[in-house]
């Protein structure tokens, strides 16, 4: 009951960091989420989708990391209608972690990236989970694609904004 509450309060808050202020390599990643999160809403695989984007911006090794880092995400945190609705112009809190974990990870501070994996996810699949985010943060580094750290703001949340599904 705890961690159901937990994983619904930490999905639900609502960062102060909007897309538009987002690095190229950020509204990627984003991107990314949003749209393995509104295929899977449809019961849709978003790989072919996701292929075809990250092979056009040169990190189509990060397709496979992304896709079972997306589903540990689905199959872990959502215990009510299993349903990921994303903001149009801000981030959620979930979207701003799971940037700042590849961030930390990219600047070789992997104790850090850890650490924002297990906010999310629970302990027996953090090895697999850090394991899909070293591909990712390396794919995203060869191609010349760095995250940024960032940090929230929680005294903002969902109320004063009107989310949408993309």
């Amino acid at each position: 009951m705890i961690m159901e509450r937990f994983v619904t309060d930490f999905y639900n808050e609502i960062s102060i960091v909007e897309v538009k202020d987002l690095e190229f390599s950020e509204n990627l990643l984003i991107w990314g989420i949003r749209i393995w999160f509104n295929f899977n809403n449809k019961k849709m695989n978003a790989v072919t989708r996701l292929r075809t984007v990250f092979k056009f911006n040169n990190v189509e090794e990060i397709t496979y990391p992304f896709n079972k880092i997306m589903k540990l995400t689905a199959s872990y945190c959502f215990s009510n209608s299993g349903q990921f609705e994303s903001c149009c112009r801000i981030l959620s809190v979930g979207e701003l972690n799971f940037l700042n974990a590849i961030a930390h990870i990219q600047q070789r501070e992997d104790e850090e990236g850890h650490k924002m994996i297990s906010f999310w996810l629970p302990k027996f699949v953090l090895f697999d989970a850090f394991k899909q985010c070293i591909q990712i943060a390396s794919g995203l580094e060869k191609a010349g694609y760095y995250i940024p750290l960032r940090y929230i703001n929680k005294d903002r949340t969902k109320e004063f904004f009107n989310p949408t599904i993309h």
